[in-house]
């Protein structure tokens, strides 16, 4: 993912160590609003509030967020804004701590289709289930831990980018797909304030299978 300027997103972006082969380097769609010409935002970025409908359209939008993060050593980070942004935009999700998110799609001739925003599934046959949470860690952290439902019969890929309090992102290496009717989890021993989950598609099953081996 190329970002500019050095400073995109208001994020710092750190590159990640190699992917697994299944989950290619993250499209992140960004925003460019007018108010601050040459810099790319994420879709969530509060200062983009005066853009909500554009932003938006046809798809949800949360009314705001709000969360509290431990971190080890240091005082909570507490984030609150009264915008949120969209749960989904232009294919990719974004998600925050405490949320579990639901998202419908189809198995089409050449991957996922359709997907779509469900604040109550209708589908639960094709609906995907996304959770981010922190719980304590067994050395006295606390970790994030992200969680994907897969609900079709063929393995589910994806790629992850994830913000961590103070701005820096970076690509979440290893990212295995999620077996057939499986849940995935990956879990990092730092606070994540916001996912980005990107290039979901359907891959054999045998990618799932051996993918960490």
């Amino acid at each position: 993912m190329t970002l500019r300027p050095a400073a995109a997103l208001g994020l710092v972006l750190v590159a990640g160590s190699a992917m697994a082969q299944s989950a290619p380097e993250p499209k992140v769609p960004v925003v460019h609003s007018a108010a601050l010409p040459g810099v790319d935002m994420l879709p969530t970025d509060p200062r983009l509030k005066p853009i909500r409908d554009r932003l938006c359209g046809k798809n949800p939008c949360r009314n705001g967020v709000s969360f509290t993060l431990k971190v080890s050593g240091k005082p909570d980070y507490t984030f609150k804004n009264d915008f949120g942004g969209p749960y989904l935009f232009q294919g990719a999700i974004f998600i925050f701590p405490g949320e579990t998110l639901h998202f419908e799609a189809e198995i089409g001739p050449s991957g996922l289709t359709d997907l779509a925003y469900a604040a109550q599934p209708k589908h639960p046959e094709r609906a995907i289930a996304v959770t981010l949470a922190q719980r304590p860690d067994s050395a006295g952290g606390y970790a994030s831990q992200l969680t994907v439902v897969n609900p079709f019969p063929q393995a589910l890929a994806f790629s992850v980018m994830k913000v961590q309090p103070g701005g820096s992102a970076d690509v979440a290496a290893d990212i295995c797909p999620v077996s057939p009717h499986g849940t995935g989890r990956k879990t990092w021993q730092v606070p994540i304030s916001e996912i980005v989950i990107s290039n979901l598609g359907i891959v054999s099953n045998d990618a799932a299978y051996t993918c960490g081996h």
